[in-house]
């Protein structure tokens, strides 16, 4: 079961490496578009090469030039908010075909899992930190590229300067892109995962739900802790700081124990107990908790 389900989320992680590249090349084509912009503005009204703010709070030249590019951030705001949008119910689903599949071929029998209902989907993923995270997001970016182009132009830089410093706050924009993807993509395997274990247990599968940690040093101990964990009759892990999840990532999470989340669940069937584990860097080895795993691992000053 541990292997095919290994298969499986490494085929789902796959999906969300394609999303964060989509956005990445949303944020280069906005990039571009601001630069070649500013090039257009440096040829017109630069003096020795740079801009002076006098000279560009004349005739609204500063105002139209911020709105522009404003313009130019808005929409690709749109576009990497839409595709945020689309991975999530795309994740949900990948989650939970693809851990169905896993199970199905561990016990040997095809169930009868049906079809899934998008509106249901969306609504089972609905939570306020990610309506809060995409407003924020718009609302940041704007406020980087007006701060930069601000300044900028009060420093005097060049073009160049101007283009390097751009590429730093789109490259920001692009790391809180990414940020939200993660978290909400795991959430979305999490509640995925979830679903196909209580569809199996319906069918008569008997077997276990259980927290499983990244075996890795950035994992939070709070996380590590719950490695191993069972979850309770009433369908929720309670960590040891006071939370409770029936998945990891799941939305009612305070923002410290979901944001950037990489653990995963596991169904234990009985007769099928992991003899292996993935690590983050170290590949297949011989199960282990995560804290024996830490003890080996971890470097104490």
């Amino acid at each position: 079961m541990t292997k095919l389900e290994d298969r499986a989320y490494k085929a789902i992680l796959a999906r969300e490496r394609y999303y964060e590249r989509e956005v990445q090349k949303q944020l280069k084509t906005a990039l571009d578009t601001i630069r070649g912009k500013m090039a257009v503005i440096y040829e017109r009204y630069a003096v020795d090469g740079v801009l002076s703010k006098a000279d560009m709070t004349r005739y609204n030249r500063y105002a139209t030039m911020e709105r522009d590019m404003l313009a130019v951030v808005n929409q690709s705001t749109r576009e990497t908010l839409r595709t945020i949008d689309r991975l999530r119910p795309e994740q949900y689903g990948e989650s939970f075909f693809r851990t169905a599949w896993a199970i199905d071929n561990t016990v040997g029998v095809r169930l009868a899992w049906g079809k899934l209902n998008r509106d249901a989907v969306t609504a089972n993923l609905a939570n306020e930190f990610y309506y809060i995270s995409k407003e924020r997001y718009g609302m940041e970016a704007r406020l980087l590229i007006r701060s930069t182009l601000s300044q900028g132009i009060a420093q005097g830089v060049s073009y160049q300067d101007m283009s390097r410093s751009l590429a730093r706050s789109m490259n920001i924009m692009n790391w809180r892109a990414l940020r939200i993807i993660r978290t909400e993509g795991q959430t979305a395997i999490g509640a995925g995962q979830d679903a196909a274990y209580i569809k199996a247990q319906e069918h008569g599968i008997d077997g276990n739900v259980v927290w499983d940690a990244t075996l890795d040093l950035r994992t939070r101990a709070t996380h590590g802790a719950m490695d191993g964990q069972v979850r309770g009759e009433d369908g929720y892990f309670d960590g040891p700081g006071g939370s409770r999840a029936p998945f990891p990532g799941f939305p009612d999470l305070p923002a410290s124990e979901r944001i950037n989340c990489r653990c995963r669940l596991r169904f234990e069937i009985e007769g099928y107990e992991p003899a292996i584990r993935r690590t983050r860097e170290g590949g297949i080895v011989p199960y282990q908790t995560y804290n024996g795993w830490k003890k080996e691992h971890a470097t104490w000053k």
